[in-house]
């Protein structure tokens, strides 16, 4: 359980930690790999392990822009969390990356049988995205704000079935 040093897993019991490690997988991207494009069906939600990814933003009218790098114990595709059915921007790996990744229908599953599990996770998750706020550029914040109202709208650890 490499991801357990990262703040996001941090004071997780060794229940949750076991949890979590029995529905993650690793996945490695090249170099300028693309994990993921905007618009792209929801599969994932990823912790960054190793390397470097930044996150794009293409508005409708205008070019990709850089709204994020994301760095070891960093997390990315938080459209699996919000019960959205496509991603809202791009994941580009910089360099060779290592990630952990969970299926969206994961991490329903885990709020559903685990809800203790589940909201501790998601509260995290929460924090990490509200850091990610403050840090993004104006034409990002609006759509993660969304983001974190649409949980609260859940209540934490009772994320979208569907």
């Amino acid at each position: 359980m490499d991801y357990a040093q990262f703040p996001i897993f941090k004071d997780l019991s060794v229940f949750d930690l076991n949890l979590l490690d029995s529905m993650m997988d690793l996945k490695s991207y090249d170099t300028n790999e693309i994990i993921f494009e905007q618009g792209s069906p929801v599969t994932f939600l990823y912790v960054l392990l190793k390397g470097e990814v930044t996150i794009h933003f293409k508005p409708y009218d205008g070019p990709y822009i850089v709204v994020a790098t994301i760095h070891p114990g960093g997390v990315f595709g938080w459209s699996a969390i919000v019960g959205r059915e496509e991603y809202t921007s791009k994941a580009n790996a910089v360099v060779s990356s290592l990630t952990y990744r969970i299926t969206a229908q994961n991490v329903r599953l885990l709020c559903n049988k685990y809800p203790e599990t589940g909201e501790k996770f998601i509260n995290r998750l929460i924090c990490g995205m509200t850091d990610r706020i403050n840090h993004s550029d104006n034409h990002v914040k609006d759509s993660l704000r969304q983001d974190i109202k649409m949980i609260d709208m859940y209540g934490g650890s009772k994320i979208n079935n569907g």
